[in-house]
């Protein structure tokens, strides 16, 4: 029989969305699983003898709690699931089509949730340029939906009277000599230690004799960390790759911003990241504010029990609160918890209103990215001639926008509306 939803996985589709879980697909089949859970990106680039058609690489990674498992033998779980992703044209015509299957077994229940080595899968198509539109479906072994997703595709036009780039990379590590790379399909770096890796490539147009490039690197205030120049000759195929590493030091949003000139000619490339603490951990237990952290995730019951207890009684209650919903039981690590707290750490270094005094995670901004985690994307308004500064977040995954507004200017970020 089908395994039912575990404690962990309660209590994340209640409070952790979406990037340490989202709400189950339903029958209006939109589904709100998180990066941590399933991730898609789609890659653009191209190759000489292609122009114009676009080289385009959906890049797939699915964790184990993202699928159905059932008891197969005395010891072990299986899933069986499919992989289909459609892509169909403007005029909703099906262009191209790829499926693919596959079976995990493993042999302790607690790995049926488990988030840690993820599968990774490549599907590759060759596109002329255009407007499209992808289709996901993630299907368990009764062909039944456990996953579903359509978002827009937009194909730039390679033709080699053209100055064009691919899009933009990011990786956990990379040797740049060797070509070799470990995708980052988050946008998200849990860690300042390893490398923040930016791999591109910029087409010249025919007749180019060089490809001038100005790469920045911006914090969320604008303030430039990096400014790279670089002129090279052109070939058919310039590759870029970039350790961004050593260029940042604190946590936060960043701007990566490519500029890039050939033979009267010119485009510009943009791309968000985020790097959180690399240490963030749980406050002290006897810290007023640990239980209010807590009460983001936790029951009002587990909350009052916690309250009621001697001061020296509750770092063993959070302990084994987290314990508890530890995702790989066994191991040092208890991601779940890690990634709260770094989130709750990023939260307090981006969101805090020094006004007030109000540290991030009390903010409104700062509760719905501990919840949701990143934002696909952010839209900034206002804030001249008067006018209150607005934020709009949008996670395309979740199908819902947060707009936020400073009707003082003066940083108090407040939730005004969701839709």
């Amino acid at each position: 029989m089908k395994r039912t939803p575990s404690l962990l996985l309660t209590l994340l589709l209640a409070a952790l969305t979406p990037v340490l879980a989202q709400n189950r697909p339903g029958p209006r089949g939109r589904d709100a699983m998180g990066p941590e859970i399933f991730q898609i990106r789609f890659f653009c680039s191209t190759r000489p003898e292609d122009r114009p058609r676009g080289s385009v690489d959906a890049y797939l990674r699915i964790a184990n709690d993202a699928l159905s498992f059932i008891k197969s033998d005395s010891s072990t779980w299986q899933a069986r699931y499919d992989l289909e992703l459609m892509i169909y044209s403007g005029s909703h015509e099906l262009v191209a089509y790829k499926t693919l299957r596959d079976t995990v077994t493993v042999r302790h229940f607690a790995l049926t949730n488990a988030r840690t080595n993820p599968r990774t899968y490549t599907m590759h198509f060759s596109l002329p340029p255009g407007d499209y539109t992808w289709r996901l479906k993630l299907l368990n072994a009764e062909q039944l939906p456990l996953l579903e997703r359509e978002e827009g595709l937009q194909v730039p036009d390679f033709a080699p009277d053209q100055l064009q780039a691919s899009d933009i990379i990011l990786a956990d590590s990379l040797d740049c000599r060797a070509g070799l790379y470990t995708l980052n399909l988050r946008g998200a770096f849990a860690r300042n230690t390893g490398a923040i890796g930016v791999i591109f490539e910029i087409y010249p147009p025919a007749g180019a004799d060089s490809v001038r490039t100005l790469i920045t690197l911006s914090d969320l205030s604008g303030h430039k960390t990096m400014e790279q120049h670089e002129s090279r000759p052109a070939e058919p195929v310039l590759r870029y790759c970039i350790d961004l590493g050593r260029e940042i030091d604190k946590p936060g949003e960043y701007t990566l911003q490519l500029r890039a000139t050939a033979a009267a000619r010119s485009l510009q490339r943009s791309q968000r990241l985020f790097l959180l603490w690399a240490n963030a951990g749980a406050p002290d237990a006897t810290d007023a504010g640990a239980l209010e952290q807590l009460a983001l995730v936790a029951k009002g019951s587990t909350i009052r029990e916690i309250m009621r207890s001697p001061a020296e009684e509750r770092e063993r209650l959070i302990a084994e609160f987290w314990a508890k919903r530890d995702p790989t039981p066994g191991t040092p690590e208890n991601e779940l918890k890690d990634e709260f707290y770094l989130r709750v750490d990023f939260a307090n270094t981006q969101f805090g209103e020094p006004v007030s005094g109000r540290p991030g995670w009390r903010t409104d901004r700062g509760r719905i990215f501990i919840e949701n985690g990143t934002p696909d994307q952010i839209e900034k308004q206002g804030g001249e001639m008067g006018m209150p500064t607005a934020e709009i977040w949008s996670y395309n995954r979740l199908n819902r926008r947060y707009l936020f507004v400073d009707r003082l200017n003066n940083g108090e970020f407040r939730l005004l509306k969701t839709e």
